[in-house]
């Protein structure tokens, strides 16, 4: 059982770590203040929270529908995550290397 370093409940699900220090939280409201000074922290809190967005609605999909209708939503994510980080979907970073 893990507990949160803030608020002592159980945590369900993958626990919100600080990037300063060793804690382990139940949601972003209980992190620390110190949490957001670190470059990427914002990007690592919205990755996480989807991750958990998409664990939840995994169990409630009941039609094939449903299923593709998750996964064209995690596709956006994909993208978006990788034009955050590569600067575009279409791999011009690694065409710019030389």
């Amino acid at each position: 059982m893990v507990v949160c370093s803030r608020c002592n409940t159980e945590i369900a699900g993958e626990p919100y770590r600080s990037i300063s220090n060793e804690g382990q939280y139940c949601s972003e409201e209980c992190l620390p203040e110190s949490a957001f000074d670190h470059p990427y922290s914002y990007e690592y809190i919205k990755l996480l929270s989807l991750y958990r967005h998409f664990q939840e609605r995994k169990q409630k999909v009941d039609s094939f529908e449903e299923r593709v209708d998750l996964e064209n939503e995690m596709d956006l994510v994909i993208e978006e995550y990788k034009s955050l980080f590569f600067g575009d979907s279409e791999g011009s970073f690694y065409k710019s290397k030389k």
